[in-house]
């Protein structure tokens, strides 16, 4: 099992780890630095809002988590 798909399993989110890797989101660090455009790209934008909503909060969080210890 990869980290992405440890960490989308610990968030409940496995069912998308398919799309994320078909779209070039292939590790936890390109899910990190997802952007809101990125959200908007073929596959990844046809998932539920909820979802992208989540994966926003946590690319914002981690990054800002990273700019705070930094």
């Amino acid at each position: 099992m990869t980290e992405l798909s440890e960490r989308l399993e610990s968030l409940g989110l496995t069912q998308y780890l398919e799309a994320f890797v078909s779209e070039g989101f292939d590790t936890w660090e390109t899910i990190q630095d997802i952007t809101e455009s990125d959200l908007c790209v073929s596959t990844i934008c046809k998932l539920p809002s909820v979802l992208s909503l989540t994966l926003y909060c946590i690319a914002t969080i981690s990054t800002s988590s990273l700019a705070i210890a930094g």
